[in-house]
């Protein structure tokens, strides 16, 4: 079975935009290489923060400090996670106490209730070997789309809208798979991810 790599997933961004693949992403002498490479890391980490994916989510309960004086009804502030075995916070979800008022400042968690606090929350999952395969088909799609316009081959470019249709599809695969894993979600749960919508071609 092959191993889901940078490269991989480059490559298959290259052959949406009619493009050969490359062997290493170190390749200087090719545009493609270059410009994708650099695209890289933001598009994983935008396409990664748009949804609860299983491989990325993490659950912690965050320790806190009083905020003096409260802040707009928040009372308590929690620094998030960044690093080490709970991983380097790219979005707080959701919490694990209903009805909480919460806000994400800067590098904190401000909260409207005692600490400690149950969250979830996706980390930056840069191990391209943990990706979910709907996500690394995704990743290629993003980063062919992002770079179309400076990459593709004329016959790759009639076939923008084919691309905006087959990310449509993967992430309905992506709900069910993920709903196929875990217990239902609770109503409204996952409301907050309006990517689909947000996402769709003008």
């Amino acid at each position: 079975m092959a191993t889901t790599s940078d490269v991989s997933i480059v490559s298959a961004a290259l052959v949406h935009l009619g493009r050969d693949p490359i062997a290493t992403l170190e390749d200087a002498g090719r545009i493609e290489a270059v410009v994708l490479r650099d695209r890289f890391a933001a598009t994983r980490d935008k396409l990664l923060r748009t949804y609860p994916w299983n491989f990325a989510m993490r659950y912690a309960s965050l320790p806190g400090k009083a905020l003096e004086p409260a802040q707009f009804g928040y009372t308590h502030a929690c620094t998030l996670p960044s690093g080490g075995v709970l991983g380097d916070c790219l979005r707080v979800w959701r919490l694990g106490r209903k009805g909480v008022k919460w806000q994400v400042v800067g590098g904190e968690l401000y909260v409207a209730c005692e600490p400690p606090v149950p969250v979830s929350y996706l980390i930056r999952q840069d191990n391209p070997e943990t990706f979910d395969p709907i996500f690394s088909e995704l990743l290629a799609i993003e980063l062919a789309l992002n770079t179309m316009n400076r990459l593709a081959t004329p016959d790759a470019q009639k076939s923008r809208r084919e691309l905006f249709q087959f990310r449509r599809d993967l992430l309905r695969d992506a709900r069910l798979h993920d709903a196929m894993e875990a217990s239902p979600p609770e109503q409204g749960e996952h409301a907050s991810s309006s990517w689909l919508e947000a996402r769709r071609p003008k």
